[in-house]
């Protein structure tokens, strides 16, 4: 247990070096995406099919996104693309919604994904790496998440910040009915600081839509926190 510990410590620390380097990183590619990325919300209407033929981000993280832009926490798109932990995201799969910039996620692509194939796909898996998870392996409905309608992620930065960053993401999962929604948190709050290792997530429901807010790491979870709880208080509390 203590081996598999140390070798995710030393994963995230690697990839927490790599994208601090990143950042200071001149890129062409990304520049060129901003102007792409201009010409998308001044035609966004025209790009993109209706929510009544699609699932799509809640009413409430669409409106939510924008009232945090006044706090400057801003839509982060061009710098996640130059993180190791986002690599598996689609430039392709941005999709613009009140004229914010949120990814369709898969399920393979998503941090719960990602555990699946480490923990519960993996063949080379040695039974040492395995037993610390195996609580959770047996806990959680892995199907049930595969089936969800959308995963939709809002990436969000600090956008004042220097040097370290402070960020996170709004993840949220579609299911075809608030039973299923529920079921998940629960199956989620139960193993939240295994599956998403090295962050502090916080969870919530709305109707048929499980709400994820999470991070790259440890650190900004205290930011986290206080824009997780203004949701709470802003958007969910509201509709009871």
């Amino acid at each position: 247990m203590k081996k598999a510990l140390v070798f995710l410590y030393i994963l995230f620390a690697c990839c927490g070096c790599a994208e601090k380097q990143a950042d200071s990183a001149p890129d062409s590619t990304l520049v060129s995406f901003k102007e792409e990325t201009t010409t998308k919300l001044a035609d966004v209407d025209n790009l993109y099919e209706s929510s009544k033929t699609s699932s799509e981000p809640c009413r409430e993280i669409q409106s939510f996104v924008v009232d945090i832009e006044k706090m400057n926490w801003v839509s982060d798109t061009s710098r996640l693309l130059k993180t190791s932990l986002y690599k598996a995201l689609d430039r392709n799969q941005i999709r613009f919604f009140n004229k914010r910039p949120f990814y369709k996620i898969k399920f393979q692509d998503s941090q719960l994904g990602y555990f699946f194939r480490m923990y519960k796909q993996n063949p080379d898996a040695s039974s040492a790496t395995l037993e610390p998870f195996a609580n959770v392996l047996a806990s959680i409905d892995f199907e049930l998440f595969r089936n969800a309608k959308s995963i939709w992620g809002y990436f969000y930065r600090d956008k004042n910040a220097t040097g370290w960053m402070s960020d996170g993401v709004i993840e949220q999962w579609e299911f075809s009915t608030e039973k299923e929604a529920t079921e998940a948190l629960k199956q989620l709050r139960e193993s939240a600081f295994d599956v998403y290792f090295n962050t502090n997530p916080y969870f919530c429901c709305i109707e048929n839509k499980l709400i994820v807010f999470h991070t790259r790491a440890m650190r900004f979870s205290y930011d986290q926190k206080a824009i997780f709880d203004r949701f709470l208080a802003e958007k969910v509390n509201e509709r009871h």
